[in-house]
């Protein structure tokens, strides 16, 4: 049996919100929390740091040094607090 994919209208009736991601800014920096890697940037040529999942890599900076991966894996299945991953 292959993957099941819900359609985006019926998690409507489970999650109060869905969205691609978020973007955060906290101590003059700006963060895109997203499932998937992504490398973006403002256009004020200041960086976004990429807060991501689903590589499921054991190294937190696989990709680029503006992205971090926050997956089980890399976190020893364990969450991590902001203020530390700020760090």
């Amino acid at each position: 049996m292959g993957w099941i994919k819900t359609p985006i209208r019926k998690t409507k009736e489970i999650f109060d919100d869905v969205q691609f991601g978020y973007r955060l800014k906290n101590r003059r920096k700006t963060f895109l929390l997203t499932h998937y890697p992504q490398l973006t940037g403002n256009y004020d040529g200041q960086p976004v740091f990429s807060i991501h999942g689903h590589t499921h890599s054991f190294d937190p900076f696989c990709e680029h040094e503006l992205m971090y991966n926050v997956n089980c894996e890399s976190q020893n299945c364990t969450p991590i607090l902001w203020e530390d991953m700020l760090r």
